[in-house]
C-alpha cells in the first residue's frame, strides 16, 4: 500500500493491526500482572530457586508487563515507517529512548532497586509508542485514533475484571491442591484459561 501510494488503505490497516495488538496485549499484560507470583513459581521455582528469588522476578515481571502493550503497537510503528522508506524516524527515536532509557534507570533504580528499572523500561516504551505514533500521524493523516482509544477501553475493562477473576480462581485452586508441581500447573493453566475464555466472550 505504501508502495502504490495507498495512504487510505495504510492508514485503515495500520488502524487495525493497531486495535488488535491493544486487543490482545492488554489481557496478557493484565494476566502477568495479577499472577506474576505464580507465574514465576511454576516457571522457575525449582531446585536452587527458592522462594525469595520468585519475589524477586515477581517484581521485574510486574514492573516489565506494563510496558508489553506498547512495545507491541511500537514495533508495529517501526515497521509501518519502514515501510514508508523513512528509516530513520524509528532510528532516530530509539537512540532518544535509549537516553530517556537510562535517566530512568539511574533515577527509579536508587528508589525501587530491580523493580525501578524495569518500571523504566516501561515508561520508555510509552514515551516510544506515542513520539512515532505522533510522527506517523503526521506522515500520513489521521490513523483512526478515537476507534483505537474506544477499543483500549473496552479492552481494559474486560481485561481488569477477567484478571481479578482469574486471580480469585487461582487462589481457590492453590488453597486446594497446594503447591506440587500438578497442582501449580492446574491452578495456573486452569486460572489463565478461564480469563481467556471470558475475555474473548466480553470483547467478540
Amino acid at each position: 500500500m505504501a508502495t502504490r501510494g495507498d495512504t487510505e488503505g495504510f492508514r485503515n490497516t495500520f488502524g487495525d493491526g493497531l486495535r488488535q495488538i491493544f486487543l490482545m496485549l492488554i489481557p496478557s499484560t493484565a494476566i502477568l500482572i495479577a499472577l506474576d507470583k505464580p507465574i514465576i513459581r511454576l516457571l522457575y521455582e525449582h531446585g536452587k530457586f527458592n522462594a525469595a528469588q520468585t519475589h524477586v522476578v515477581a517484581q521485574a515481571l510486574f514492573g516489565f508487563a506494563w510496558g508489553l502493550v506498547l512495545n507491541g503497537a511500537s514495533l508495529l510503528l517501526i515497521r509501518a515507517f519502514f515501510s514508508l522508506k523513512k528509516t530513520w524516524t524509528p532510528t532516530i527515536a530509539s537512540v532518544v529512548t535509549l537516553v530517556v532509557n537510562g535517566v530512568f534507570d539511574a533515577l527509579l533504580y536508587r528508589r525501587f532497586g530491580l523493580e525501578g528499572i524495569a518500571f523504566a523500561t516501561s515508561i520508555v516504551n510509552v514515551v516510544a509508542f506515542v513520539v512515532l505514533y505522533v510522527l506517523l500521524r503526521r506522515q500520513v493523516g489521521r490513523l483512526g485514533s478515537m476507534k483505537t482509544l474506544h477499543t483500549v477501553v473496552i479492552a481494559v475493562l474486560c481485561s481488569a475484571g477477567v484478571a481479578l477473576l482469574g486471580h480469585e480462581i487461582w487462589r481457590v485452586i492453590d488453597s486446594v491442591l497446594g503447591r506440587s508441581i500438578v497442582g501449580q500447573v492446574v491452578s495456573v493453566g486452569t486460572a489463565s484459561a478461564v480469563a481467556a475464555i471470558m475475555y474473548c466472550a466480553l470483547v467478540i
